[in-house]
C-alpha cells in the first residue's frame, strides 16, 4: 500500500519526510572513510594529491583576495562618483529651486494684475452690453422708421406711376381719335390717301408726345385694307364721324382707379373731336397746289 502510494523507488521519497539531513551526514561519512581508505592504501599519491589540493586552495583564495581589492576600489569610486552627482544635483536643485521661487512670485503678481484686469475688463464689457443694447433699440426704431418711411415713398411712386401710365393712355386714346377723325374728315373732302396730310408730322395732335403709331406705312396698310368702311350716322338730322379705334392698339382697360382722379392740366385738355376744322379745297389749296384728282 505505501510502496504504491510513494512508488517503486522508496529512497527518493526520503527528504520529504525530514530525512535530508540524515542522508547528507551519510554521504560525508561515505567520503571521509573512502578518503582514509585510499590514504591508507596510496599514502604518496595522497600527499601529492593534497599539495596540490593546498596549492590551488591558496592560488583561489590569493585570486579572491586580490577580486576583494579590485572590488573595494571599484566600490570607493563609485561611491566618489556618488557623492560627486549627488553635490552637482543638490547645487542644481538649489538653483532650480530659486529660479522656481522667483517664477512663482512673478506668477502671483501676474495673476493679481490679471485679476485686476479681469475685473475692469469685465465692468467695461457689462457697460458695452448696455451700450449694445441701446443701439440695437435704436437700430430697431430707425429700421421700423425706414420701412414705414419706404412703404409711403413705394405706395406715392407707384400711385405716381398708376397716373402717368393712365394719363399716357388717356392721351394715347385722345392722339388716335383724333387721327381717326383727322383721316375721316380728310376722306370727305376726298383727299387722295398719298397726301402729305395723312402724315404724322403735319397732323396737329392734341399730344403730341404720347404714344402713336409712328409708321406711315403702317397707316397706309390701315387704309388700304379699310375698303369697307362704316358709314356715317345720323344722329338727331347731325352727321357724325365714327371713332376706329386700331385692334392692335386697344384702348387700355379701366382699372380701379377712377380716371376723374387723373390731373389734367388745362392747357392739356384734349379738344373735342366735333370741335376740329374740317379742311376744305379752298383752305387746303396753298398748301397741297398740285393735289392728284382721286380715283373715287
Amino acid at each position: 500500500m505505501g510502496r504504491d502510494v510513494l512508488g517503486p523507488d522508496v529512497l527518493t521519497h526520503i527528504p520529504r519526510f525530514g530525512y535530508g539531513k540524515f542522508s547528507c551526514h551519510c554521504n560525508l561519512f561515505r567520503l571521509f572513510i573512502l578518503s582514509l581508505i585510499f590514504m591508507l592504501t596510496n599514502p604518496f599519491a595522497f600527499c601529492l594529491k593534497a599539495a596540490q589540493g593546498v596549492h590551488a586552495a591558496e592560488a583561489k583564495i590569493s585570486g579572491l583576495h586580490q577580486t576583494l581589492k579590485d572590488k573595494q576600489a571599484e566600490l570607493e569610486k563609485a561611491m566618489t562618483d556618488v557623492l560627486a552627482n549627488a553635490a552637482n544635483n543638490y547645487g542644481t536643485l538649489e538653483k532650480q529651486l530659486f529660479e522656481n521661487t522667483n517664477l512663482m512670485k512673478n506668477a502671483e503678481e501676474k495673476a493679481r494684475t490679471e485679476s485686476e484686469q479681469r475685473a475692469r475688463v469685465e465692468a467695461e464689457l457689462v457697460q458695452l452690453k448696455e451700450k449694445v443694447k441701446l443701439l440695437e433699440s435704436k437700430c430697431v426704431r430707425s429700421i421700423g422708421e425706414t420701412r414705414e418711411e419706404g412703404k409711403r415713398e413705394g405706395k406715392a411712386e407707384g400711385e405716381q406711376l398708376i397716373l402717368d401710365e393712365v394719363k399716357e393712355q388717356i392721351q394715347a386714346v385722345y392722339n388716335r381719335s383724333f387721327r381717326d377723325g383727322w383721316k375721316a374728315a380728310l376722306k370727305k373732302v376726298k383727299i387722295s390717301t398719298a397726301s402729305d396730310l395723312l402724315l404724322r408730322e403735319n397732323m396737329s395732335l392734341p399730344y403730341p408726345e404720347a404714344d402713336l403709331r409712328e409708321s406711315d406705312e403702317e397707316d397706309a396698310e390701315e387704309e388700304e385694307g379699310e375698303d369697307e368702311e362704316d358709314e356715317v350716322q345720323v344722329v338727331g338730322g347731325d352727321e357724325t364721324n365714327p371713332v376706329h379705334i386700331p385692334a392692335d392698339n386697344p384702348p387700355a382697360p379701366s382699372s380701379s382707379t377712377p380716371i376723374d382722379s387723373v390731373p389734367i392740366s388745362p392747357e392739356d385738355s384734349p379738344a373735342p373731336i366735333d370741335s376740329v376744322p374740317i379742311p376744305t379745297e379752298d383752305t387746303l389749296a396753298p398748301s397741297t397746289p398740285t393735289v392728284p384728282p382721286s380715283d373715287d
